[in-house]
Order: C-alpha cells, then structure tokens, then sequence
C-alpha cells in the first residue's frame, strides 16, 4: 500500500537534506548563501523564472554542489550518425 504526497511538507527533508550536503562541504556557508546555491542549481521547470507552481524549480543537488565547489557542469550528449560508411 502506499499514496502520493505534495507540497512543501514533502519538500522540506529533502531541502534541509540539501542544505546539510552543502554546508559540508563549506562550512562556512551562510543561509543566504545556501539558498542562492540551492535556486542557481535547481531545474527550471514551468514558465521560465521563480512562479508560484514551481518555485525556483526542482532541486538538484548534483548542480548545486558543483557551484560550491566552482566545478563547471560537463554533459556528455550521444548523437547518432546520420549515415554509415
């Protein structure tokens, strides 16, 4: 058995969860410094831009960490030939 659960009641452990990985990693992070790493990394998701559906977006701490450390962000993207010898 189990159900589906939204809202910022479900955000929050997952958020504050966040926040412990970043301080980690640089204590010396403040709130404001903390929320700013959190928003700059999230996925954008909606209309472009903080809204009220989506807030800054879907959190990923993957990104987030990356900016703390001042790591680029590398992708890896497959592309397929458009013919074969």
């Amino acid at each position: 058995f189990w159900f589906e659960l939204d809202g910022t009641s479900m955000a929050t452990p997952h958020v504050t969860g966040a926040a412990a990985v970043l301080k980690s990693i640089n204590p010396a992070l403040t709130v404001d410094d903390i929320e700013s790493y959190l928003a700059n990394g999230a996925v954008d998701l909606g209309t472009a831009g903080p809204d009220n559906t989506y807030g800054v977006g879907r959190l990923d701490l993957f990104h987030s960490a990356r900016l703390v450390l001042g790591l680029p962000l590398v992708s890896i993207t497959a592309t397929i030939p458009s013919s074969f010898p």
